[in-house]
């Protein structure tokens, strides 16, 4: 049997690539993170003002403000742990959404490629450019457990439209990003914090989505090019 045109197969091998672009963003977002609060815990770095409150004659107070970059606090510790606190979720959930943006734009290209692809059927119920099951958009690519990848794109949701809040959990979205918060933080790439049930991202998180993503376009690169390869060396169809 003839051999696949290489050309056939660039846009999956395009998404593979593609993880090294990620990577460095993950990598440079830590670095980033590192910097800034190595800078918020250098000598002399928060000031602190004196405000004197008077509320009559007879009563006044004095009350030490402390602040930094905007992050103000009524002692140097609070300012230290809510600037780190901001700048780490910010650069985090920043990244997440522009690498999973990046693999969207991938994964459009692969299912048009697995659409195309000579023996494929099209689903009763098409995800449209749901990533949810894209690798079983072909009859013969072999089961893959999308949890993990599902779980990327709705804690992308929640930092996205509900601030990294489950704020209710009778909501079958909530109920959704309730249950990825937990998987992933019994992976151990982020907590939830008791008080406000906010998902917090850790410095492991970002390398453990690209890791993933990763993991999910080999599998697909396998499995179309074992496809093809089986079926024609022929293009997709138009």
């Amino acid at each position: 049997m003839s051999k696949i045109k290489p050309f056939l197969l660039v846009p999956i091998w395009d998404a593979v690539m593609s993880t090294g672009e990620m990577q460095t963003l993950a990598e440079h977002a830590e670095s980033f993170i590192t910097q800034a609060i190595s800078g918020v815990n250098m000598p002399n770095a928060i000031e602190m003002e004196e405000v004197h409150i008077e509320y009559d004659d007879d009563y006044s107070v004095s009350h030490e403000y402390y602040s930094y970059r905007g992050v103000s606090g009524d002692s140097e510790h609070d300012v230290k742990h809510d600037y780190a606190a901001l700048i780490s979720q910010a650069l985090r959930r920043s990244t997440l959404i522009t690498i999973y943006s990046l693999f969207e734009h991938h994964i459009k290209k692969c299912k048009k490629l697995a659409t195309q692809a000579p023996g494929y059927t099209k689903p009763k119920e098409d995800d449209g450019l749901n990533a949810l099951k894209q690798i079983q958009i072909i009859n013969n690519i072999p089961a893959y457990d999308i949890t993990k990848i599902d779980d990327l794109r709705l804690i992308r949701n929640l930092m996205t439209h509900h601030d990294g809040i489950i704020d209710s959990y009778s909501d079958d979205s909530q109920k959704k990003h309730a249950m990825a918060s937990r998987r992933l933080r019994d992976e151990g790439v982020l907590r939830i914090t008791t008080l406000e049930g906010r998902v917090v991202l850790n410095e492991t998180f970002l390398n453990y989505a690209v890791s993933t993503i990763k993991q999910y376009f080999d599998e697909i690169n396998i499995a179309l090019d074992l496809h093809y390869k089986t079926h024609t060396d022929l293009p997709p169809t138009n």
